[in-house]
C-alpha cells in the first residue's frame, strides 16, 4: 500500500479475528486527503492488504456519523422485533 499513497499516517487497527483486521489511516495523494479503511489478511506470517475504501477527508465525518446512526437504528429495530415475539 505504501507505494500508492504519497503519505500515510496510521490511526487505528481493529482486530476481527486471528487472521483478519481492519486498518484505518489518514492518507494523501497529491493535494487530496482521505481516510483509508482497509482489511488486512494474515497469510503465513505476513499481513496483506485486501479490499477497502478511501473516503474523501471532507466527507469522512459524515460517513462515520452515518455508520453510527445505522448501527443505532439496527439495534432499535432488533429490540422492537424481540419485544413483539
Amino acid at each position: 500500500m505504501s507505494n500508492f499513497w504519497d503519505t500515510e499516517l496510521f490511526v487505528n487497527e481493529i482486530g476481527v479475528s486471528d487472521t483478519k483486521r481492519i486498518v484505518i489511516k489518514h492518507v494523501t495523494k497529491g493535494k487530496n486527503k482521505y481516510v483509508d479503511v482497509r482489511q488486512q489478511f494474515k497469510s503465513g506470517n505476513e499481513w496483506k492488504y485486501g479490499k477497502g475504501i478511501a473516503i474523501p477527508y471532507d466527507v469522512a465525518l459524515g460517513v462515520g456519523e452515518s455508520i453510527v446512526e445505522s448501527i443505532a437504528k439496527a439495534e432499535r429495530l432488533e429490540e422492537k422485533v424481540f419485544e413483539e415475539v
